[in-house]
């Protein structure tokens, strides 16, 4: 179920992104499946884009499986998980990949390139980078159940719950615990646990 799927013949550093996202383990241990993501990353941390948003995709995942949403978010128990990317796409067809056949509890996972003008259809926002100062244009969501994800600097100090950072040519992430209250969300402590926190 986990699978990635990909036409193209893949270098090592692509094979090894794969494995570390693809492999299948019981909920419990979906947070040793983050850790050894970046501990991939990390050994090989001049990984191509592509392959950068590979594990993006994986983490990003990663986040809906350890956010509880409120059970009026969800029309009915098999409504779709939409995850929306606002901004121009950096995960090419690496995000579809990744969620292919996956749920979160009991909702199907859909993906949608979206505007912000439909951003309250989600459930899970990705603010693509080329955004830039319009997380400005985030404000209209912050007190809706939707989890916020970005990978500008600033952007969980601005009001988004998470933020991709790059340290030393390593993929981490912020949270910002403040923002997921207002937002309705609960965050398990394991994932926290994996993020500086910011205010």
């Amino acid at each position: 179920m986990c699978q990635l799927e990909n036409a193209h013949p893949q270098t090592p550093g692509q094979q090894e992104v794969q494995r570390c996202v693809s492999r299948q383990l019981p909920m419990l241990f979906w947070v040793a499946l983050a850790l050894f993501v970046v501990a991939c990353l990390q050994r090989n941390p001049s990984v191509a884009a592509p392959d950068e948003y590979k594990v993006k995709a994986a983490f990003v995942y990663n986040f809906a499986k350890f956010t509880t949403w409120p059970a009026e978010a969800f029309a009915k128990s098999d409504a779709p998980f939409v995850i929306g990317i606002v901004g121009k796409d950096p995960f090419g067809g690496a995000i579809d990949d990744t969620m292919k056949g996956k749920t979160v509890e009991t909702h199907p996972v859909t993906i949608r390139r979206v505007k912000w003008a439909e951003a309250k259809d989600c459930h899970l926002l990705f603010v693509s980078g080329s955004e830039g100062s319009k997380t400005r244009d985030m404000d209209p969501v912050k007190t809706v159940p939707i989890l916020t994800v970005g990978e500008v600097s600033g952007f969980a100090q601005r009001g988004g719950i998470i933020n991709f950072v790059s340290e030393d040519e390593k993929i981490k992430f912020e949270i910002n615990p403040e923002a997921a209250k207002r937002a309705n969300l609960s965050i398990s402590s394991k994932l926290l646990s994996l993020a500086k926190i910011v205010k």
